[in-house]
């Protein structure tokens, strides 16, 4: 022999294996023939051929080993039948409570009992006769309603509330352009100087424009204005003024009766809105009080529970007394309390839907009267302006005027001829008074008293304009008030909704508080001080049925060892071929590694045609062949061929079997030819196959170290 290795052939020929066993099945088969053999070989049944003795002692002595091993570990697999794992001891001692849990739970219990009412805060409580007796003195439900159904939602507020800024806005636009028109209207003392100054020019070109030397006196007077006629124009437009100021006084006194009426509603409206604030304010100060007393009692039922859990400790039977009477006075106040709630929530409902419609009804009349007296005003207004002079036509009036200085000029002027004319005629008639000199004189006098009727014209005319001044004044001043009072309507109408606000977030506080019923649903469902200690006494019980933690380490560090020992005897690896094609020289590439217990020793690289066994010694070789021919197999260790299996072996196939397409191994023999063999290999020995035979075949490998 070349080769410098050792190898034992069985003396039993190979035998048929099927590729569709799965793993087990061939480790079960490997193991039991392994076995068999050994067993025969340490009891000397089979022959030893070129094996030296130290050999078949050590393989005795390992078997020895090994089956004290195994029995060793029987017996523990037994004993840890019975044990309970790591992992199911932490599961339970999870699923217990701890000290903390038990003190948290007291906690809560102690807690839950402070929130407990007694029987003296329910005595405290009013019956259902006493609610009704003081609820007879508010308003019924059909007066409510009735009452409610007048009011006005926030909606329509809202919508009327912007109307009336539009008005308002409209009213602000209008006033100013009716101030800029005053502003271009003359003042009254700029008026008054002007028509003091000023006289008509046409009368007084008629009568002194051609006045000369020529002209008589006599003849002048003789055109002038009659006294009557001065007096009957005067009349007429006194009267006309007086019929103005008539009308100016009844649409005044219309604007005030509209006014009255408009803040008769508005205050009924607010004295309505009070009492309905009264009403609410008074049922929320009595609901906070009723709160704020269960409050103090609460607390005060809790340092008592605190104080007796605290003196009474162990006292179970007096824990369970006091749960029964707390749920049971639980139990009454949360019925009263419901009753109490349910009636104020019925309540505070119809009061709601009651107001509501009231203030819809109220605001929309108020709305519509509103807009009504603001259309007459506007109208008033209008009518007034266009009955006003301009104050350029003022202007245009005063200028076709002759002005006083240049009036007073020329009667200087003319007294001045008439005096001239005056002197010629004494100078001719001395001593006596002729019919010239006396028409002069009269014409004097009548002239001076048609000026001072003149000017007292003028002066009435100058009182009735302080009139309509005053009046507009009035007016302007009456306009004020209503947009005052405007305004303060719409601060009543933003405490309304200020009112419904505080209603709305009174109603959010009731629905976020729990009530009675709640909170014995919440301390029912935990448990009491009895349940607790069962807990624990199960807990304790459990806990001295288990390993202590000293045993489960000792057991798990031996059971630690003994695993170690065993992976350490324990080195197996097997491979497939499956890619029904081999590499140079017809080796088979392994293409599947499906076990292998030490990779660091059995080194295997995908599609790779050797297994490295890193450490030297003894191991068990098994591979097999499935081809629809007999083929031709080689075993070389580090390229050298140390086994070869031929077609002249005695191994029994049949052509027909074979599967198609029947899972792992697809369209492959179900026999083929397998061999079990031993290798004493060196250090990093590289383990391969060579193959002879059909393309389409496919072929598994398995060394275990000894």
């Amino acid at each position: 022999v070349k080769h410098r290795f050792l190898f034992a052939v069985m003396s039993s020929p190979p035998h048929d294996t099927s590729p569709v066993r799965s793993d087990r099945s061939f480790s079960a088969s490997r193991r039991d023939a392994g076995s068999l053999v050994v067993d025969d070989l340490l009891q000397g049944m089979n022959e030893w051929r070129n094996i030296q003795d130290v050999i078949r002692s050590t393989f005795k002595a390992l078997h020895d080993v090994i089956k004290a091993q195994g029995d060793a570990v029987k017996s523990l697999e037994r004993q840890l039948e019975g044990k309970a794992s790591s992992a199911d001891v932490q599961a339970a001692l999870q699923r217990k409570a701890n000290i903390a849990d038990v003190n948290r739970s007291i906690s809560d219990i102690a807690h839950s009992l402070e929130t407990k009412a007694l029987i003296s805060d329910l005595d405290n409580k009013p019956d259902r006769e006493e609610v009704q007796a003081s609820l007879k003195g508010k308003a019924g439900l059909a007066e409510m309603t009735s009452e409610l159904e007048k009011k006005a939602d926030r909606d329509e507020i809202e919508n009327f509330r912007l109307q009336v800024e539009k008005h308002l806005n409209d009213l602000s636009l209008k006033l100013e352009e009716q101030a800029r028109e005053v502003e271009r209207r003359a003042l009254k003392d700029d008026v008054t100087f002007q028509l003091m100054r000023k006289l008509d020019i046409t009368p007084f070109e008629e009568k002194f424009g051609s006045v000369g030397p020529h002209r008589t006196v006599a003849q002048i007077l003789y055109n002038k204005v009659d006294n009557a006629v001065l007096d009957k124009t005067t009349t007429s437009m006194m009267e006309e003024m007086k019929k103005l100021q008539t009308e100016l006084r009844y649409e005044c006194q219309s604007v005030r009766e509209v006014n009255e009426r408009h803040n008769e509603n508005i205050s009924k409206l607010s004295m309505r809105l009070d009492a309905v604030d009264g009403d609410m304010y008074a049922s929320k100060t009595s609901q906070h009080k009723q709160s704020s007393e269960l409050q103090i009692k609460m607390e005060a039922l809790s340092r008592e529970v605190a104080q007796l859990s605290n003196n009474h400790q162990g006292s179970s039977s007096l824990l369970l007394e006091m749960k029964s009477l707390i749920s049971q006075n639980n139990t009454e106040n949360s019925q009263q309390m419901s009753k109490v709630r349910s009636d104020c929530k019925v309540e505070i409902s119809e009061m709601e839907n009651a107001l509501g419609f009231k203030m819809k009804t109220e605001i929309a009349a108020a709305r519509d009267q509103f807009e009504r007296r603001l259309m007459d005003t506007v109208q008033e207004i209008d009518s007034y302006i266009s009955q006003t002079a301009r104050k350029d036509d003022v202007l245009k009036a005063l200028s076709n005027k002759v002005d006083r200085s240049e009036m007073d000029e020329r009667i200087e002027n003319l007294k001045t001829s008439n005096r001239r004319i005056l002197d010629n005629l004494e100078r001719e008639v001395s001593m006596k008074a002729d019919k010239s000199a006396l028409d002069k004189k009269i014409g004097y006098d009548a002239m001076d008293e048609s000026l001072a009727i003149q000017e007292q014209a003028l002066q009435r005319v100058v009182a009735m304009m302080d009139g309509i001044h005053k009046e507009m004044e009035q007016k302007y001043k009456a306009l004020d008030e209503e947009v005052q009072e405007r305004a303060n309507r719409m601060e009543t109408i933003r405490k309304i909704e200020q009112c419904l606000t505080e209603t709305e977030e009174l109603k959010r506080d009731l629905r976020r508080k729990a009530d009675i019923k709640e909170v014995n649903l919440l301390v029912d469902s935990k448990a009491d001080v009895d349940e607790v200690n069962r807990a624990l006494l199960d807990v304790n019980g459990q806990l001295s049925l288990k390993a202590s933690m000293a045993d489960i380490s000792s057991t798990l560090h031996e059971q630690v060892m003994l695993n170690s020992a065993l992976i350490t005897e324990l080195c197996l690896g097997r491979w497939i071929w499956k890619s029904l094609k081999t590499k140079n020289g017809g080796l088979i590439p392994w293409n599947i590694q499906t076990a292998n217990s030490d990779p660091t020793n059995l080194i295997w690289e995908k599609d790779k045609t050797f297994i490295i066994c890193g450490a030297p010694g003894l191991y068990e070789i098994q591979f097999g062949i499935f081809s629809r021919k007999k083929p031709t197999v080689k075993v070389q260790v580090n390229g050298d061929p140390i086994l070869t299996i031929s077609p002249q072996s005695s191994i029994q196939q049949h052509s027909g079997a074979r599967l198609h397409s029947s899972g792992r191994f697809t369209n492959s023999n179900i026999t083929g030819l397998t061999h079990i063999d031993f290798l004493a290999l060196p250090s990093r020995a590289r383990v391969s196959i060579a193959y002879q035979g059909d393309e389409d075949a496919e072929a598994f490998l398995g060394l275990r170290k000894l």
